[in-house]
């Protein structure tokens, strides 16, 4: 397979999720869409690509070069990848799309790497992308997810209602140093406004949230955590207006990467949070230097780190541990079921 999709497939999927945006909720959406890939795949492609939704492969996730349950984007045909990012852009937004597909790109960037140092066994595959759908798309539990290296994407519905996390991104290179993708840096805008952010914090404020603290050597909130650490930072209370508006920018960033309906949704939980909410940054303010940030909330964290490789190489996670996975829908069905 072609590593990358040719630039038209791309601009029909982009064009296409314009049209999917008219649909009126994201499980009806995200339903069609996935009806759609697997109506294209044949009976081999459908058992790879379709699990129960009660496997273990619905929740074991990760963001590292491995082994996956689900079918390969590289073992598709140009129309079974089509179908597949038709599905991807029912729950991403162009954002997320965009990120998606930059992600994908810097994959490729990693091969050629390779390829150039005389590397035989590369690891790198931007094709090694799986999608996989769990349980029957439109029932009453249902959930889909695309996963490789660094992409982690996730929608569980259950009773109508959607769920979208974890969610994770990874770009190495951070930035790409030379070549025809020179400067690219997929996440840069978001480490940028997080700075912005930790720049404009006084000196007490500065040390509330940790600035110049030791950097850690990923995210914290990694997929073994299964709880929400403590959280630690300073809190939105103690934030100025202007502050305050710099941290609502930053995590609607972050939900952003959703379509309209999911993010106008994570926007108003997380900021139901108020001045709960913490942010943290460890670290140096300076670009280019080892770095860390999160918001943490009742239950929640997004992260980033930019420290591996020279700094050049950053991880961003979502966590939601009430939520993830649809494990507050599916309690609440259950509690529903007993007492019928």
């Amino acid at each position: 397979m072609r590593a990358l999709l040719p630039i038209a497939l791309v601009l029909a999927f982009l064009s296409t999720a314009a049209l999917l945006g008219r649909a009126p909720a994201p499980a009806q959406l995200q339903s069609a869409a996935a009806r759609e890939f697997l109506s294209s795949l044949d009976d081999a492609g459908r058992a790879r690509a379709t699990a129960g939704f009660d496997a273990p492969a619905r929740s074991d996730w990760h963001f590292v070069p491995r082994q996956r349950a689900g079918l390969a984007l590289r073992d598709m045909t140009d129309a079974q990848r089509l179908a597949a990012r038709r599905l991807i852009a029912s729950g991403l937004s162009a954002q997320g799309v965009l990120t998606f597909e930059g992600i994908l790109q810097l994959e490729q960037v990693l091969l050629e790497l390779d390829r150039a140092r005389g590397v035989a066994d590369s690891i790198r595959d931007p094709g090694a992308y799986h999608l996989l759908v769990c349980g029957e798309p439109g029932s009453e539990r249902w959930s889909w997810r695309i996963e490789g290296h660094h992409i982690s994407v996730h929608f569980t519905h259950v009773g109508g209602a959607t769920r979208a996390t974890p969610l994770f991104w990874g770009t190495n290179p951070g930035e790409v140093q030379s070549g025809p993708l020179a400067g690219l840096r997929v996440l840069g805008e978001r480490e940028d406004a997080a700075r912005a952010l930790a720049s404009s914090l006084s000196a007490e404020q500065r040390a509330r949230a940790g600035v110049g603290g030791e950097v850690p050597a990923d995210v914290l909130h990694v997929p073994a955590v299964l709880a929400a650490r403590e959280r630690a930072g300073i809190a939105a209370a103690e934030l100025g207006d202007a502050q305050r508006a710099q941290l609502r920018a930053l995590f609607e960033q972050q939900a952003r990467d959703l379509r309209g309906e999911l993010a106008a949704a994570e926007i108003e939980r997380i900021a139901a949070a108020g001045g709960a909410l913490c942010f943290r940054w460890l670290g140096s303010l300076e670009p280019g230097k080892p770095c860390y940030y999160s918001i943490e909330g009742p239950g929640f964290a997004i992260e980033y780190v930019n420290v591996q490789n020279d700094a050049n190489h950053a991880h961003l996670v979502w966590r939601d541990f009430e939520r993830e996975h649809g494990r507050d829908l599916l309690r609440e069905h259950l509690e529903a079921e007993r007492g019928r």
